[in-house]
């Protein structure tokens, strides 16, 4: 857990309601990792990710 930003999978306003993102973990190394939502509003939660392959 090296602090580095690995990927940025959406960057931009979105609308409000639920999306969804695919990403393609191919090329990254199994283990934990973890994403960042964030909003104008100031909103930010961070969650873990765990990526078996």
């Amino acid at each position: 857990m090296l602090g580095q930003k690995v990927a940025t999978l959406v960057y931009g306003q979105q609308p409000a309601g639920n999306h969804r993102v695919q990403w393609d973990a191919r090329g990254f190394s199994s283990g934990v990792n973890f994403y960042k939502l964030l909003t104008d509003r100031g909103f930010t939660q961070t969650r873990k990710l765990i990526l078996i392959q």
